[in-house]
């Protein structure tokens, strides 16, 4: 007995002497035309919060990059610009080559990997998509039909039912199903039949927390338990009352009072945490007559402090500190930079060609942004009553030139310049402007001075009838 005691724990000190080493996965990059080769790796921590890595390959024969990797996860990789989603666990060696415009994989993963490639790039994923304006049977049908595709994919690449991969995006594709349709009887549903279809189609095996323990980063999980969960829960607590007490209690605190009481650990920190972190900059777009009847960025992370794991719980204070900082590179009167972007021709335009002697509205957007779309009119309409005294410019954050084209085509975008910012989100122009979150309207002075970059359509009214600035 004794023996085998001893034999278990040196087991024990050999694998823990090993751990440091299997936490890493290293990715080859093979077919690269151009260097030097920017790439930015960002994965998500257990704490919900983004850990960012930057890599500049300089040759073909240093193509390589190691990241460390405690647990299986998805990391978010851009690459040029380019954007794309891997798979990696800890010790995983992968190869990524190019084909015909696509990603290629050998090595470690091969079978995960390409099945994202193929979720991301499949040309019959278009043909499957769901049409809300649909009747609730179509719509049904709809998406069974997208995400018996989809798992169908899923077997194809990734045969193995019991790998973690496999489980892991079968939960997805039923939580995000669960949600697509939960959506439509919220929004598309005659109010008397709202909750009853509502109780009648939410996934109730998917609050077996204890079950799900181990996909507790699984985006689309937390996503249906932070805005579905939260639904199901407050009319579990509130009944009838819930709609007028939605419209009469504040936002944030409504929700994430219900999240903190109903959703358990390990989901609950990391789930508050993201529907807190943009608290500050959607804080700022508030009126400022309207900001002292609401809590304050610190004020509301303090409130939630017990329900947060210590690291959320700092990054929560340390995010608050960083966007007041932030916001001192477009205070009013700062300087507004020339940035680079891109017309509908993806021509390189210098941001300040656009100045026409007067103040410049910029409307931020994104072809799926329904928010943006929906603005549209108001910004024509302030577009042409202001003709003389205003010049309107748009500026897409998408992901992509094409589906910045395609928003082109299908929309009836504003603006007398329709611009786009490579690298969406993470552009330069978005990096300086701290954009998050989206319709964003910035207006800048006829000499490229900072008026107000977090304005509303209905401040900017007021301002411009009272003479601006």
């Amino acid at each position: 007995m004794k023996n085998n005691l001893l034999f278990l724990v040196f087991i024990l000190f050999l694998t823990s002497g090993c751990k440091k080493e299997q936490e890493f996965a290293v990715i080859h990059f093979k077919d690269i035309e151009q260097f030097p080769y920017n790439i930015i790796a960002t994965r998500i921590t257990e704490n919900a919060i983004a850990k960012t890595d930057t890599f500049n390959l300089e040759s073909q024969e240093n193509a390589v990059i190691s990241l460390e990797i405690k647990r299986p996860q998805y990391v978010y990789i851009q690459r040029n610009s380019e954007n794309s989603r891997l798979f990696l666990t800890p010790g995983t060696d992968l190869t990524i080559g190019q084909k015909n415009g696509r990603d290629v994989f050998e090595g470690d993963l091969k079978g995960e990997n390409t099945y994202l490639e193929e979720f991301y790039n499949t040309e019959n994923i278009e043909d499957l998509s769901w049409d809300y304006n649909a009747s609730f049977d179509t719509f049904k049908n709809q998406t069974s039909g997208f995400f018996n595709f989809m798992n169908n994919l899923l077997d194809t690449y990734v045969p193995d039912s019991t790998s973690y991969f496999y489980r892991l995006n079968k939960l997805e594709n039923r939580a995000f199903e669960n949600s697509a349709i939960l959506d439509y009887v919220l929004t598309r549903t005659p109010s008397a039949k709202k909750d009853s279809l509502f109780d009648a189609y939410i996934d109730k095996d998917l609050f077996d927390f204890k079950k799900f323990e181990a996909y507790s980063s699984a985006n689309y999980l937390k996503s249906f338990y932070e805005k579905k969960g939260f639904e199901y829960f407050a009319r579990k607590k509130y009944g009838e009352r819930l709609d007028s007490l939605r419209n009469a209690e504040e936002h944030y605190v409504f929700t994430s009072d219900i999240i903190a009481e109903y959703i358990p650990a390990p989901f609950k920190s990391t789930i508050l945490y993201d529907n807190l972190k943009y608290y500050p900059e959607e804080f700022d777009f508030v009126p400022d007559s309207l900001k002292a009847q609401l809590t304050t960025p610190h004020n509301i992370v303090e409130r939630y402090k017990e329900h947060l794991n210590e690291k959320t719980y700092e990054e929560l204070i340390a995010k608050i500190e960083r966007h007041k900082a932030n916001k001192l590179r477009y205070a009013k009167e700062t300087v507004v930079p020339d940035f680079s972007l891109q017309n509908d021709q993806k021509q390189s335009i210098n941001f300040k060609e656009v100045y026409k002697n007067k103040p410049i509205l910029i409307d931020v957007w994104a072809s799926w942004c329904g928010p943006c779309i929906r603005s549209f009119p108001k910004v024509h309409e302030l577009q042409e009553q202001y003709k003389t005294d205003l010049e309107v410019i748009s500026i897409s954050i998408d992901k992509t030139f094409d589906l910045f084209q395609k928003g082109l085509d299908k929309h009836q975008v504003p603006g007398s310049s329709k611009l786009y910012a490579e690298g969406g989100f993470s552009s330069t122009f978005a990096t300086h402007f701290n954009i998050v979150a989206i319709p964003r309207y910035i207006l800048i002075s006829q000499n490229g001075n900072v008026i107000d970059a977090t304005i509303s359509l209905k401040d900017l009214k007021a301002k411009l009838n009272s003479s601006m600035p």
